[in-house]
């Protein structure tokens, strides 16, 4: 597809897509879909970049009045997939650029049941922005005043509270480092990590429209890692801008490798009769090692391709109840509709302080193999079956590992 990628659209602020303009084009296209599948009201959310509120202006500007918007302000990603639950809303739509710098923003489209609109949906939403796009000037549209809830904390504390409810009741932790990325979690972590029996130190909390993920948050290993050394912590969290990824740190300040927490987290599940039909599903990227441990405990494991949509897709077509994907995105279907950060940090404590086990005897179970990965720059985009020398040698190659390594080109 030209404009939706495998997570929404994203793109430099002021650059086609990411424009005033385009956002006007999206409320006409998204206008034109509520018609069609005749739903009447849409969830709106943003994260905390500069460039927010100007694109969800122009984007309800686009919608003309025709469907009854409730603009929850910012918050979370995973936040305006639950308000379309719990408000049995018909859309929902979040400006954000996830772990992008501030730089840049986007859009996530969620459908009815708040996951990510389907392939359908997209692919109508595509033809109306091309027929929109042509066009020399667009039709005039009323200005339109986003319904607003009495305040957007008004959902938040909703949210909040239906996180707590998960939330073991003591922690076998001495000291807890929290990174909100200067993101849309900044205003709900300490009301959500508070009280638990544990010192917690937030970081990065203080978002000013222009520090999101700057140096900080999910993709930041050595800010958080920093921290934890600095505070003699036992563990540290930390969050992309929009609160749908959560990325783990040891005592160390090491990183643990998203695989090996999908596996915890699978074994967790299959020894306490949770896991669905004992299979949960990865990506194409995910480590064979993961494979390999979850396959000797009797728990198969499903390969999407990359990105937490596909994912989900792949659970529902499985019957599936638990996945995720490597870079922090999990999902614990059973509970909520797609990747949520905050929500997967607090399984994470929860399975702590209810095996009462070590951090390390936990990793020590999910064994990972070797694995390289490397981004190769190319003059053109050759499709893989133009190049069959090429794939010869990965033939190879894989014939040679056998089942001990894997050969993968994407």
């Amino acid at each position: 597809m030209r404009y939706f990628g495998t997570d929404g659209i994203r793109g430099a602020y002021h650059t086609f897509p990411i424009t005033e303009a385009f956002a006007e084009c999206l409320g006409f296209a998204i206008r034109a879909y509520s018609k069609k599948v005749k739903s009447d009201t849409l969830v709106l959310g943003r994260d905390t970049r500069f460039s927010g509120e100007s694109l969800a202006n122009a984007f309800c500007r686009g919608l003309g009045g025709s469907i009854r918007v409730l603009d929850m302000g910012v918050i979370p990603t995973p936040a305006v997939s639950r308000a379309i639950l719990e408000l049995k809303a018909d859309l929902g739509v979040v400006i954000t650029a996830s772990h992008n710098p501030f730089s840049d923003n986007g859009f996530k489209l969620l459908g009815p049941n708040g996951q990510k609109l389907s392939l359908m949906g997209l692919m109508f939403l595509e033809e109306q922005l091309e027929n929109l796009l042509l066009r020399e000037e667009l039709q005039e549209s009323q200005i339109c005043f986003p319904e607003q809830l009495p305040c957007h904390e008004a959902f938040g504390d909703v949210y909040g509270a239906w996180l707590r409810s998960f939330l073991p009741e003591r922690l076998p932790l001495g000291r807890l480092v929290i990174d909100a990325a200067n993101g849309a979690t900044s205003s709900f972590v300490e009301k959500v990590f508070s009280n638990l029996g544990c010192e917690v130190v937030f970081v990065a909390k203080e978002p000013d429209g222009y520090n999101i993920n700057a140096d900080v948050g999910s993709e930041c290993v050595q800010f958080l890692s920093g921290k934890v050394l600095e505070h003699k912590a036992d563990l540290g969290i930390a969050f992309d801008g929009d609160g749908d990824r959560c990325v783990l740190y040891d005592a160390l300040g090491q990183r643990i490798p998203g695989d090996q927490v999908l596996g915890m987290f699978a074994l967790d599940l299959e020894r306490r009769g949770m896991l669905s039909h004992h299979q949960c599903v990865a990506t194409i990227v995910s480590n064979l090692g993961l494979e390999h441990t979850l396959n000797r405990c009797g728990i198969r494991v499903l390969r999407s391709e990359v990105g937490d949509a596909q994912v989900w897709h792949q659970m529902v077509s499985a019957n599936a109840n638990f996945g995720g994907e490597s870079s922090g995105h999990i999902i614990f279907r059973d509970a909520a509709p797609g990747g949520d950060g905050m929500l997967t940090a607090i399984m994470f404590l929860s399975l702590l302080s209810r095996t009462r086990r070590s951090l390390q005897e936990l990793q020590a179970e999910m064994k990972l193999f070797p694995q390289e990965i490397c981004n190769l720059k190319v003059l053109e985009k050759i499709p893989l079956e133009e190049l069959p020398g090429f794939l010869e040698g990965c033939r190879r190659l894989q014939k040679d590992m056998g089942c001990e390594g894997r050969v993968l080109v994407r």
